[in-house]
Protein backbone atom coordinates (compact mmCIF):
# COMPACT_ATOMS: atom_id res chain seq x y z
CA UNK A 1 0.00 0.00 0.00
CA UNK A 2 2.97 2.30 0.74
CA UNK A 3 4.85 1.52 -2.07
CA UNK A 4 1.56 2.30 -4.56
CA UNK A 5 1.09 5.93 -2.77
CA UNK A 6 4.59 6.30 -3.40
CA UNK A 7 4.40 5.76 -6.97
CA UNK A 8 0.97 7.27 -7.59
CA UNK A 9 2.94 10.43 -6.45
CA UNK A 10 6.13 10.64 -7.85
CA UNK A 11 3.39 10.10 -10.95
CA UNK A 12 1.87 13.31 -10.05
CA UNK A 13 4.84 15.15 -9.79
CA UNK A 14 6.08 13.98 -12.88
CA UNK A 15 2.84 15.15 -14.48
CA UNK A 16 2.87 18.72 -12.91
CA UNK A 17 6.54 19.20 -14.25
CA UNK A 18 5.51 18.26 -17.83
CA UNK A 19 3.01 20.56 -18.06
CA UNK A 20 4.72 23.54 -16.85
CA UNK A 21 7.63 22.91 -19.10
CA UNK A 22 4.97 22.97 -21.67
CA UNK A 23 2.41 25.81 -20.65
CA UNK A 24 4.40 27.17 -18.22
CA UNK A 25 5.75 29.96 -20.06
CA UNK A 26 3.22 31.14 -22.02
CA UNK A 27 -0.72 31.83 -21.32
CA UNK A 28 -4.29 30.17 -21.76
CA UNK A 29 -5.85 31.83 -25.09
CA UNK A 30 -9.25 33.17 -22.74
CA UNK A 31 -6.53 34.84 -20.78
CA UNK A 32 -5.69 37.34 -23.58
CA UNK A 33 -8.51 39.48 -23.85
CA UNK A 34 -7.56 43.18 -22.08
CA UNK A 35 -5.56 45.93 -22.40
CA UNK A 36 -1.70 46.13 -23.23
CA UNK A 37 0.25 49.07 -22.71
CA UNK A 38 3.81 50.18 -24.41
CA UNK A 39 6.48 49.87 -22.05
CA UNK A 40 8.37 52.20 -24.08
CA UNK A 41 9.15 55.38 -22.35
CA UNK A 42 7.60 58.59 -24.04
CA UNK A 43 5.56 56.06 -26.20
CA UNK A 44 1.85 55.96 -26.37
CA UNK A 45 0.70 53.03 -27.77
CA UNK A 46 -1.80 50.57 -26.66
CA UNK A 47 -3.21 46.89 -27.91
CA UNK A 48 -6.67 46.22 -26.82
CA UNK A 49 -7.34 42.22 -27.10
CA UNK A 50 -11.46 41.42 -27.38
CA UNK A 51 -13.01 38.02 -26.81
CA UNK A 52 -14.31 37.85 -30.04
CA UNK A 53 -11.13 37.73 -31.56
CA UNK A 54 -10.78 41.52 -32.31
CA UNK A 55 -8.14 44.22 -31.86
CA UNK A 56 -8.29 47.86 -31.40
CA UNK A 57 -4.48 49.29 -31.56
CA UNK A 58 -4.29 53.14 -30.56
CA UNK A 59 -1.15 54.93 -31.02
CA UNK A 60 0.47 58.40 -31.37
CA UNK A 61 2.24 59.47 -33.82
CA UNK A 62 3.67 62.48 -34.07
CA UNK A 63 0.97 64.08 -31.54
CA UNK A 64 -1.66 62.32 -34.04
CA UNK A 65 -3.86 59.34 -32.63
CA UNK A 66 -3.69 56.79 -34.68
CA UNK A 67 -6.39 53.82 -34.37
CA UNK A 68 -6.63 50.54 -36.42
CA UNK A 69 -8.72 47.89 -35.99
CA UNK A 70 -8.42 43.68 -36.90
CA UNK A 71 -8.35 40.11 -35.62
CA UNK A 72 -6.31 37.96 -33.67
CA UNK A 73 -5.33 34.75 -33.77
CA UNK A 74 -3.55 32.73 -30.85
CA UNK A 75 -1.65 29.33 -31.05
CA UNK A 76 0.94 28.24 -28.08
CA UNK A 77 2.80 31.47 -27.55
CA UNK A 78 2.26 33.42 -30.52
CA UNK A 79 -0.05 35.89 -31.13
CA UNK A 80 -1.19 36.86 -34.87
CA UNK A 81 -2.63 40.41 -35.56
CA UNK A 82 -3.83 40.94 -38.99
CA UNK A 83 -3.90 44.27 -40.52
CA UNK A 84 -1.16 45.52 -38.47
CA UNK A 85 0.22 49.28 -39.28
CA UNK A 86 3.41 50.17 -38.58
CA UNK A 87 4.26 54.03 -38.83
CA UNK A 88 6.73 56.15 -39.52
CA UNK A 89 6.20 59.91 -39.94
CA UNK A 90 2.73 60.17 -39.72
CA UNK A 91 2.35 57.56 -42.36
CA UNK A 92 1.56 54.02 -42.33
CA UNK A 93 4.64 51.92 -43.83
CA UNK A 94 3.18 48.24 -43.38
CA UNK A 95 0.07 46.89 -43.06
CA UNK A 96 0.41 43.41 -42.58
CA UNK A 97 0.01 40.12 -40.10
CA UNK A 98 2.35 41.27 -36.88
CA UNK A 99 3.43 37.66 -34.97
CA UNK A 100 4.98 38.19 -31.53
CA UNK A 101 5.53 36.07 -28.65
CA UNK A 102 3.61 36.32 -25.71
CA UNK A 103 4.90 35.33 -22.02
CA UNK A 104 3.52 35.18 -19.13
CA UNK A 105 5.82 35.73 -15.89
CA UNK A 106 6.15 34.12 -12.94
CA UNK A 107 3.65 36.52 -11.07
CA UNK A 108 1.06 36.37 -14.16
CA UNK A 109 1.85 39.46 -15.90
CA UNK A 110 1.60 39.23 -19.77
CA UNK A 111 3.48 40.67 -22.11
CA UNK A 112 3.43 40.84 -25.95
CA UNK A 113 6.63 40.99 -27.48
CA UNK A 114 6.86 44.17 -29.30
CA UNK A 115 11.29 44.51 -30.10
CA UNK A 116 12.67 41.69 -28.37
CA UNK A 117 16.47 43.53 -29.36
CA UNK A 118 15.40 46.19 -27.09
CA UNK A 119 13.15 44.15 -24.47
CA UNK A 120 9.97 46.52 -25.57
CA UNK A 121 6.44 44.75 -24.72
CA UNK A 122 2.96 45.70 -24.77
CA UNK A 123 2.33 44.75 -21.05
CA UNK A 124 -1.30 43.58 -19.88
CA UNK A 125 -2.40 45.84 -17.43
CA UNK A 126 -6.48 44.89 -17.11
Amino acid sequence: MVRRKKTTVKFIIILALLFLSFYGCHPLQSSLPGVYISNEKNVVDSVFLYNNFQYIHKVVVRDSLKTQKGRWEYSYGTIQLHDFKTFMHNLPIDSSIRSSDVDISFKGVIEIEINSDSDINYVKVK
